[in-house]
């Protein structure tokens, strides 16, 4: 049975797993993964960004008014991750507020090179690039003992009762990969971001942005991670 790697993009607050593993030393990436990398950020580096500006259109904050199941904007997001799904050749799991993306068996800124947007860094611009990481593995046809896994949680920081019950009903990955997770439901995995080292983290403003480097080298270093974790 092969085992499985989740890419948990869940719309929470972000902190750093306190349970991780200790860190070990950093090992160079294999020829394949270095490969995956730049076809991902040369093969997409306009789609990634289409998509990203898709995805920011829909305002998904929760409103305290209008519970999620009758939010249009929250019905209008899921919908269109299920189509960018179908076009990018991953399968769509709809689990009410879990959506699950994955491979494997069973507005743009007038400020050059940035893209201004809420959810623009988080967390919708790690999904954008989540979604053409795994793309690009698909594409290159690279052989994967595991499964990939991209987790979006829709409740957008309000509510974590949805999430807690999926996490208690189905079974989790072997290796979890969190872009911005919450860590007590998702131990010992493996974090990264939303906010890059010597960057400013501008998530939760009206002034979000992500730059279009940013968004690049993260594509570039998910799949590279995604490759090495797959194989």
């Amino acid at each position: 049975m092969k085992t499985r790697i989740s890419l948990a993009a869940v719309l929470l607050a972000c902190a750093t797993c306190a349970n991780a593993a200790p860190a070990v030393p950093a090992a160079a990436p294999s020829d394949a993964a270095v490969k995956a990398a730049k076809y991902a950020v040369t093969a997409y580096r306009v789609d990634v960004v289409d998509t990203l500006a898709k995805l920011v259109s829909f305002n998904t904050v929760a409103d305290k008014d209008l519970p999620f199941e009758r939010n249009p904007r929250h019905a209008g997001f899921k919908n269109y991750l299920k189509q960018e799904s179908a076009r990018l050749g991953l399968d769509f799991a709809d689990h009410g507020q879990v959506l699950v993306i994955g491979l494997g068996p069973l507005d743009r800124s007038s400020e050059p090179g940035k893209l201004l947007a809420r959810g623009a860094e988080d967390d919708k611009g790690p999904i954008a690039t989540a979604l053409y990481a795994m793309k690009s593995l698909k594409d290159l046809q690279l052989p994967l003992s595991r499964r990939i896994e991209l987790y979006v949680y829709m409740a957008e920081e309000s509510d974590r009762d949805a999430l807690e019950q999926f996490v208690k009903t189905h079974t989790l990955p072997q290796v979890n990969i969190t872009l911005d997770a919450d860590s007590r439901l998702f131990p010992r995995a493996l974090s990264f971001g939303p906010a890059m080292p010597h960057s400013v983290y501008t998530g939760h403003s009206e002034h979000e942005f992500i730059t279009l480097k940013q968004l690049l080298l993260n594509l570039e270093m998910y799949t590279a991670v995604l490759v090495e974790l797959a194989r």
